[in-house]
């Protein structure tokens, strides 16, 4: 199963799926989930459950939008 998370950023919001070992399989400036799976191979679609955090994912979105590149 995918999971899912919709990071508030000062450009937007900005949607992240992960795959079940954690690797990345999509984001977009969206908080609509469906439009970032649309980007995704079918076959790493499968179904999506949202979470408030994706652990180091979500961390390092924010080090990023807080200007540690």
């Amino acid at each position: 199963m995918n999971s899912s998370t919709t990071v508030e950023t000062p450009a937007g919001p900005f949607t992240i799926v992960v795959g079940p070992s954690g690797a990345v399989r999509g984001a977009g400036f969206t908080s609509d989930v469906a439009a970032v799976l649309a980007g995704i191979h079918p076959s790493l679609r499968g179904p999506v459950r949202g979470h408030r955090e994706l652990g180091g994912v979500t961390d390092a979105v924010r080090a990023y939008f807080d200007g540690e590149l």
